[in-house]
């Protein structure tokens, strides 16, 4: 290392160069459908407004001998290498530490968390198994030539009911994914009036959801809003165009913006969250666009404040596992793994569990999904992926029914539901530090 590296916490602005030619992980750096968190080639981000495309983990960075964290959830500061050269500036406070990298992560995940005002777990539904809605509205819609939201229909989840309980599956929570309100134009995303096309009565739903003795959770993305809401055309200054490069996303740019997080979103999350609380919903499933984090953490941080004001053992979900976004959360789901043979799928899913599990240890896991995120996975591969998840430390996840792929399947993921069922209740701890090498010379071991 060119310069030597202060001890502990420096004061920004600050700037250093170190040798280091070898791998480095970056837990914030993250491509959806991909594991490229280590990088051995040149690279140049800002870890606090890098999109989180997929799984953006913590502003860290590790390397042999190495460990750099941002202590505030700020922009500004740039993580840059170029020829075996790296150079860290920051903006703000940041925590240096040379030697084993992973025992540094765990120092600098205790003194981040040391100024946290987590309440910790506030209902015991929160760790419970849960069924969501929306792996099987894609399947449905593969086979109707439709989109996976037509297909949610109050038939749709009474079937979906009805299926978990012919396999005497555990009772947990139920999730009404997205899809339960109307289009694009007025009354749609941001707006979030039910479409009572399909689905007559939501609060009946809810009902019904507790009637076969599960919790009810309802998928939300707070700060989208669609062009032609009645949210957005009426404050038209306060959004934004899309600015991530995922491909998904930009399909929606011209329908869709996003609310800059202050005082206007946060009255209107307010209002939103009472309307669905007082029709039953005790879970909020919160799936933001896939832009700078620093933006979404701004908008979960209203989000989450609104949800527990209206009752603080109500569940808050989303997918930003970043140490500086997981106080906004009860559980944070490892998201989008697709499997199918195109995709180096085991990588990926290990990949998110580990990063999910260090940027984030002082929070539920949610394991999302059994059999990943596409419809088209067979039979084995959706076994595979079922055992590999058992090592995993979260809860389990079923989206895609496994009664589609027959008996023997279905009584796999039984076996497996109420195995966990049985032990669910005690309290997560922070892994254990491994040491680089090992890291570097089993990764996918290693992830696990």
């Amino acid at each position: 290392m060119s310069n030597p590296v202060p001890e502990g916490e420096t004061s920004g602005p600050w700037r250093s160069s170190f040798d280091c030619p070898g791998p480095v992980l970056l837990p914030c750096h993250n491509r959806w459908g991909q594991d490229v968190y280590l990088q051995t080639g040149d690279f140049d981000l800002d870890p606090m407004a890098v999109p989180a495309d997929s799984t953006g983990g913590s502003p860290v960075l590790l390397a042999d001998g190495l460990f750099v964290g941002l202590l505030a959830p700020t922009v500004g500061s740039r993580f840059r290498r170029r020829e075996g050269k790296l150079t860290v500036t920051s903006t703000s406070p940041v925590f240096v530490r040379e030697g084993e990298p992973f025992e540094s992560w765990s120092e600098y995940t205790e003194l981040v968390l040391a100024g946290s005002a987590r309440a910790g777990r506030t209902a015991p539904f929160h760790d419970a198994v849960e069924y969501c809605t929306w792996v099987e509205q894609k399947a449905a819609a593969v086979q109707n030539g439709t989109t996976p939201q037509a297909q949610l229909t109050d038939a749709f989840i009474m079937d979906f009911l009805d299926r978990i309980d012919a396999m005497d599956l555990p009772r947990g929570k139920v999730t009404i994914d997205d899809g339960w309100f109307t289009s694009d134009g007025p009354g749609g995303l941001g707006d979030w009036d039910v479409d009572t096309d399909r689905i007559a009565d939501l609060a009946t739903v809810a009902r019904r959801i507790r009637e076969r003795g599960h919790v009810p959770g309802l998928w939300f993305a707070p700060g989208r809003a669609a062009v032609a809401s009645r949210f957005r055309t009426g404050r038209p200054e306060e959004f934004f165009p899309i600015v991530s490069a995922r491909a998904e996303t930009i399909g929606r740019a011209t329908r869709e913006r996003y609310a800059w997080p202050g005082a206007d979103l946060l009255d209107h999350l307010r209002r939103t969250f009472a309307r669905y609380s007082d029709q039953g919903f005790a879970k909020y499933k919160l799936d933001l666009h896939y832009g700078p984090k620093h933006i979404m953490i701004g908008q979960l941080q209203l989000a989450y404040a609104a949800i527990k004001a209206l009752d603080p053992t109500y569940e808050v979900e989303h997918h930003t596992p970043d140490i500086f976004a997981s106080r906004w959360a009860d559980v944070v789901r490892t998201n989008d793994v697709l499997i199918n043979n195109e995709q180096q799928w085991r990588g990926v899913a290990a990949a998110h569990w580990f990063i999910s599990r260090w940027s984030c240890p002082d929070t539920l896991l949610n394991l999302d999904h059994i059999g990943g995120n596409d419809p088209t996975v067979g039979a084995a591969d959706f076994s595979e992926h079922l055992d590999r998840m058992r090592s995993f430390d979260g809860y389990p996840v079923v989206s895609l029914l496994p009664d589609r792929f027959g008996a023997e399947v279905s009584s796999q993921v039984r076996t497996a539901l109420v195995g966990y069922d049985t032990t669910r209740g005690r309290t997560w701890t922070a892994p254990e530090p491994i040491s680089w090498h090992e890291f570097l010379g089993d990764r996918e071991r290693t992830w696990r």
